[in-house]
């Protein structure tokens, strides 16, 4: 896992335009974007949280999770640990 700017976006498909517009995860050849990522990114971690993120990958709250993640990307800057860095402006 790495910030975008770190990366040579390009290698995974992504412009700076798409990365900074919400999360993604990439993971064999496959751009996840959004709640997708999210749900993917927590299926690699350990329990509770893989099983969680097959949870949210799975409908009917995929479906619920993004119709929600543009709201939580929108105000993402207010939530806790997060700078101004994280404002898309």
């Amino acid at each position: 896992m790495a910030p975008w700017q770190s990366l040579e976006l390009g290698d995974y498909g992504l412009t700076e335009a798409e990365a900074s517009s919400a999360a993604y995860w990439v993971q064999d050849g496959t751009a996840y974007r959004g709640a997708d990522a999210a749900a993917q990114a927590l299926q690699v971690c350990n329990p509770p949280l893989a099983f969680l993120g097959k949870v949210i990958a799975a409908p009917p709250f995929i479906w619920a999770a993004r119709a929600i993640y543009p709201v939580i990307a929108r105000y993402r800057h207010r939530l806790p640990g997060a700078t101004d860095a994280c404002r898309i402006d």
